[in-house]
């Protein structure tokens, strides 16, 4: 903190030299008020998910819908933002004043309190980190704007380092390379009669919310096919999540993919095969850049959906498919994504009942912590999923079964301080309630999924794309050659642990840990309550993750 202190008093020192005093204040008012308004932000954004402001929450908040907030949230921000303004100006009126300032002679010492806590905080972070001493490592990301010094180079030359330690640390680190995907070219065998498919995407969706009660129509069409119990998605936000539905590779491979902006083979194989598109989000499809990854290639993508609100949007993509729906050519197959989003803002029509009592108003999140009742918002939370399913429901209505596939599922669950330490939302930890989602398969040739469902292994969202490209689009190759999933119409295979990811960080979890690991590869060992571990962590789960990261590099 002294570190961002001193940037913060460097960035404003221009001011001192405004000649009117009034301005001058103003301008210090001003500048302080927006600071601490951003750290305050800052503060809350860490506090529900557990990573600072980055410039991927710049992005979604700057390009709307993906992150919305009440009126109330706002009313708060902007008093916030006045009661610090107003402060501001009255310290720095006083403070021009220059006998106040004399009397206080304060600022040699505000200096020399701050290179000694530089220089202290950064000396034992750099032993921290030559030794890999993590209680010290790992509280950095605790810390806004905080890049302590390290000094191996200097401390090998005594030998003060732990090389092995070190190695370890360095093999976990994400490193972006060249990306070889598929590994090999693509094989191809006709396709008699393709058949449509469809995907129903709702997102946020936890997988205790798929019940007769919280989704009775979602639940009724279950019947007819496939639902996997044991299912995870491959990260715990809408990105990484995604990124695994559709190209069957970790979220670890997402700036590989789109740095390179490469379309998913399973896209790519539909098109070859003459399928129509329907391409229909609620969020919008910029951030994250699904408009240049995975619908890339999508003449016409529609990447806004009109509608002033979530629950505008969400009706209106229900009837933009089916006008769609109703039009396409039924000589051709077809491919339609639709993407549900008000379950991600717990959003409820004004009057909509579900039975599910007592039930929270719009929710501020500035006001959740540890010991706010979770019930009212559970409640606002399976409301809001129940409305989305009798949105889903008309859809379901009209398919084809006999020739159509319909995949269900979300891309990521929901935490509702499940475990007690204040957790609520996504994208924060890799915890149960984050990660596990509703998965459901109705369609033909379902049947032949149903050995891995009954044999209740682990099953995740890479496994989708090769089982539809082996199955159902006429591919040869092995799901190695562009996949790191399972083709579940295969035989069963055992998972001992799963590779998921946020949107800077990723995690080993198996049933008996979940190790999380940073960028930089420092590491974390905790339960499967998201509490610290004791417990060493698994290094061949490791190992094997760390191939499955690289198989395409």
């Amino acid at each position: 903190m002294a570190l961002l202190t001193a940037l913060v008093s460097i960035v404003a020192m221009p001011l001192v030299w405004l000649q009117s005093n009034k301005v001058r204040s103003v301008c210090f008012a001003l500048f302080y008020a927006l600071f601490f308004v951003a750290l305050i932000a800052n503060s809350l954004c860490f506090e529900l998910y557990k990573f600072h402001i980055n410039g991927v929450i710049v992005d979604m908040l700057l390009a709307g819908q993906v992150i919305e907030f009440s009126p109330i949230a706002w009313a708060q921000a902007i008093a916030i933002f006045v009661m610090i303004f107003v402060f501001q100006f009255y310290l720095s009126t006083w403070l021009s004043k220059p006998r106040a300032v004399m009397q206080l002679r304060f600022g040699r010492k505000f200096t020399s309190v701050t290179i000694i806590a530089l220089l202290a905080s950064n000396t034992i972070h750099a032993w921290a980190s030559a030794t890999v001493y993590q209680p010290i490592t790992g509280f950095s990301k605790y810390l806004p704007l905080y890049k302590p010094a390290t000094a191996n180079s200097f401390l090998r030359r005594y030998d003060l380092l732990d090389e092995a330690a070190l190695a370890q640390q360095k093999s976990m680190s994400l490193t972006q390379g060249q990306f070889n995907y598929p590994l090999q070219p693509i094989e191809v065998e006709p396709v008699k009669k393709p058949l449509d498919i469809v995907f129903v995407v709702l997102d946020s969706w936890r997988y205790d919310a798929f019940t007769a009660q919280v989704t009775p129509n979602i639940w009724r069409f279950s019947q007819q096919g496939v639902v996997f119990n044991q299912h995870f998605s491959t990260g715990n936000s809408t990105r990484t999540g995604i990124t695994g539905l559709f190209y069957g590779l970790p979220g670890t491979a997402w700036q590989d993919i789109y740095n390179n902006r490469i379309t998913p083979l399973l896209m790519d194989r539909m098109r070859e095969l003459d399928y129509q598109f329907g391409i229909f989000s609620s969020a919008q499809l910029v951030r994250p850049e699904f408009n240049e990854t995975v619908f890339a290639n999508i003449i016409g993508l529609k990447t806004h959906t009109e509608g002033d609100d979530v629950l505008a949007r969400d009706e209106q993509i229900t009837k933009n498919w089916a006008k769609w729906y109703a039009n396409k050519d039924p000589n051709q197959p077809s491919f339609s994504f639709l993407f549900y989003d008000a379950i991600h803002g717990y959003a409820v029509p004004e009057g909509y009942h579900a039975g599910f009592e007592p039930m929270h108003g719009p929710i501020n999140h500035m006001l959740l912590d540890n010991d706010y009742d979770r019930e009212p918002i559970l409640n606002r939370y399976l409301t809001s999923t129940h409305f989305v399913d009798s949105l889903a429901a008309s859809v379901l209505a009209q398919l084809d079964i006999e020739n159509t596939l319909v995949i269900i599922t979300s891309d990521h669950g929901e935490e509702l301080n499940d475990n007690k330490l204040n957790y609520w939302g996504h994208n924060s930890n890799f915890t149960e309630p984050q990660i596990k989602v509703p998965f459901i398969v109705v369609g033909p040739k379902s049947e032949k999924w149903q050995h891995w469902q009954a044999s209740n292994v682990v099953t995740s969202h890479l496994d989708l794309a090769p089982t539809l490209m082996n199955e159902y689009l006429g591919v040869k190759n092995t799901p190695e050659d562009y996949s790191t999933g399972y083709n579940l119409t295969g035989p069963v295979k055992e998972r001992n642990w799963l590779l998921l990811s946020s949107y800077n960080k990723y995690a080993i979890v198996s049933k008996q840990q979940i190790v999380e690991v940073s960028p930089m590869g420092t590491y974390e060992t905790l339960d499967e309550t998201n509490k610290p571990s004791e417990q060493k962590p698994n290094f061949e789960y490791i190992q094997e993750a760390m191939q499955q990261i690289s198989h395409f590099q």
